[in-house]
């Protein structure tokens, strides 16, 4: 059950499971995408870069809201898809917003 979020140019899908569906080595495991026709691959990478930084500082925030959810694993996938001048207000913004709000309905799902 693959559900999604959209955030400005970010669109984070996510699918949610207790302990005993998957073996993941974490609780949750994190993909991020850019869309080619954002730009060349060293913007590509700059943004993914951007958007796994602001990822690392809800990460321990996000573990608890999985944990108070009732829920131990998480698949979420990160995609943005606006363009190259878009990065700072999509990752400042769009991407931790997408997050928390992930994180809220982790806890509303219990």
């Amino acid at each position: 059950d693959v559900r999604f979020i959209t955030q400005g140019c970010v669109r984070l899908r996510y699918c949610l499971a207790p302990d005993t569906t998957w073996s993941l080595p974490a609780p949750h495991q994190v993909g991020f995408a850019v869309s080619r026709r954002t730009g060349k691959a060293v913007e590509r990478n700059r943004i993914k870069r951007c958007a796994r930084e602001r990822y690392r500082h809800v990460r321990v925030w996000l573990d608890q809201m999985l944990n108070d959810g009732g829920h131990q694993q998480c698949i979420i996938m990160v995609q943005f898809f606006g363009s190259f001048s878009d990065i700072h207000r999509a990752v400042d913004r769009d991407v931790d917003r997408a997050l928390h709000q992930l994180g809220r309905r982790i806890v509303r799902s219990h």
